[in-house]
C-alpha cells in the first residue's frame, strides 16, 4: 500500500485514473514499484548509493532500499526535487546543481544514520509518520539549533 504513488506514477495519469483497479491488481505489480524505486534511487542517491551504504553500516542491500523510502518520503523529497525543478532557468545553475547536491547529501547521511541506529522491525508507514513528525517539530527550529558558523554559512548562500 505504501510504494501505491510508485506504482500509480508509472502509468500516464489518464490511464492511472481509468483502469486503478487493473493495475492495483497487475500481475507485475511488484516488479513495476521495484523498477520505479530503484529508478528513483540511482537517480537521486547515485549509481554507488546502496553499495556505499552497505559497506559503511553492514546492513542488506535490502534495508537499505527500505531506509531510501523512509527518508524519501519522510522528508517529502519528491516535493522538494519538484520545487528544485521549479527553479530551471530562474537561478544559476551552479546554484540549482549545489541545492541537488544538499538535498543528495541529506539523503545519504539521515540513510547511514537510520541503517546504523534504527533496527527496522516498525512497519514502514509508521517510520515514516514517525520522520514526518520529527520534521515538522524540528523544522522550524532548524537554523536556530545550528552551530553560529553553519548558520553564517546559509545565510551567506
Amino acid at each position: 500500500a505504501h510504494f501505491d504513488r510508485d506504482l500509480m506514477g508509472y502509468f500516464p495519469d489518464q490511464m492511472a485514473k481509468k483502469y486503478a483497479a487493473e493495475i492495483h491488481g497487475h500481475r507485475l505489480r511488484r516488479e513495476i514499484i521495484t523498477r520505479v524505486v530503484a529508478n528513483d534511487l540511482v537517480n537521486r542517491g547515485g549509481p554507488s548509493f546502496v553499495n556505499r551504504l552497505q559497506e559503511a553500516t553492514g546492513r542488506t542491500a535490502a534495508d537499505v532500499v527500505r531506509t531510501f523510502a523512509v527518508v524519501r518520503d519522510g522528508f517529502a523529497l519528491p516535493a522538494l526535487y519538484r520545487e528544485i525543478d521549479a527553479l530551471d532557468n530562474q537561478i544559476d545553475g551552479q546554484v540549482q546543481l549545489d541545492l541537488y547536491q544538499m538535498v543528495s547529501r541529506l539523503m545519504y547521511v539521515t540513510s547511514g544514520w537510520y541503517l546504523k541506529n534504527d533496527a527496522g522491525t516498525a512497519p514502514l508507514s509508521q517510520r515514516i509518520a514517525e520522520l514526518q513528525e520529527a520534521r515538522k517539530a524540528l523544522e522550524p527550529k532548524l537554523v536556530s539549533l545550528l552551530p553560529a558558523f553553519s548558520r553564517e554559512r546559509i545565510e551567506e548562500k
